[in-house]
């Protein structure tokens, strides 16, 4: 063999000796390309590009295929700090390579059928739902968001793989919202909800556009997860929704992911806070509309008196 074109191995680029010799591939010249560096041997049967995922390796080296938040990750998805590699292991196999499943740094997650096809990596539906089994409900509610977010899986699809495993399950699903565009967010919005705090997600706001949450008509929490703004542009706009949301009376929230992960039960004391006084509701006689009925007013008396004699 010449040559080993990369394409040959699917993202994320380890795959088993079965699907390569499906397509053509024979043994001996699996044996060249392994000599000639184009591929490795990284476990019995299994095969990887040099610069394949080291998560997936692990994996697969751990006698399983990548799944739950490692996976998610892998699939661009919000995750919470993990540090355990997450693997998903056939139900018929008496043992764990490489790895013991008592380590403190695997989570074995079971494969409940028998005679799958060997993959490296878990898709969407069982990812999350070993996600969902393994993680507090507040961060499988924001990685399943992100998975809905970006359009990796619908909800209905979700409902129907895996809705029905456990109560568990359900509630997650059911409390998971695909307009949540970060999982600061989704841990937020949640951690309101629980507390019987109304919150709506991106709502649009006069000459502001849209925010990340809104707790009741005036409360604005916008989630700010990087370390810095990306331009000056990006810094202006800020600044200018900012400024916005004051002029038009809003209480406005800016959180980092500090905040969110690190501070929480102060943040969560600051809001009740204003809940509790009310202060996330106009008052009558602050709606935006009465304003700017009186501003109008006042701008037309102000001309009345200018062409008075």
């Amino acid at each position: 063999m010449n040559d080993f074109a990369p394409e040959l191995l699917p993202w994320p680029g380890v795959v088993h000796g079965s699907q390569l010799s499906g397509r053509g591939i024979a043994f001996r010249d699996l044996q060249r390309a392994c000599r000639a560096g184009f591929i490795r041997r990284i476990a019995r049967g299994w095969y990887a590009l040099p610069d394949a995922h080291i998560t997936v390796v692990r994996a697969v080296r751990a006698g399983g295929s990548l799944t739950g938040p490692s996976a998610a990750r892998l699939y661009g998805l919000w995750v919470p700090p993990d540090l355990r590699l997450h693997v998903a292991v056939p139900s018929n196999s008496s043992t764990v390579p490489s790895v013991s499943s008592r380590s403190s740094d695997l989570c074995v997650h079971w494969l409940p059928d028998r005679g799958r096809l060997p993959i490296a990596i878990q898709p969407i539906p069982a990812a999350l739902d070993h996600a969902i089994s393994c993680c507090t409900p507040e961060n499988a509610v924001a990685i399943v968001d992100s998975a809905l977010n970006k359009r990796l899986v619908t909800i209905w699809r979700l409902r129907a793989s895996v809705g029905s495993r456990s109560e568990k399950h359900r509630r997650v699903i059911d409390r998971s919202d695909p307009a949540s565009e970060s999982g600061l967010e989704s841990l937020v919005r949640y951690r309101l909800a629980s507390l019987r705090i109304g919150v709506r997600t991106q709502a649009r706001r006069r000459g502001v556009g849209r925010v990340d949450l809104l707790v009741g008509d005036r409360f604005v929490i916008e989630l700010d997860g990087r370390a810095f703004h990306d331009d000056d542009r990006a810094f202006a706009v800020d600044h200018e929704r900012n400024l916005e949301l004051f002029r038009t009376d809003h209480l406005n929230l800016r959180l980092t992911y500090e905040h969110v992960m690190f501070r929480w039960p102060e943040i969560e004391r600051i809001i009740l806070h204003r809940v509790r006084r009310r202060e996330h509701r106009w008052r009558s006689s602050q709606t935006p509309q009465e304003k700017d009925q009186k501003r109008m007013e006042t701008v037309v008396a102000s001309a009345r008196d200018a062409s008075s004699p």
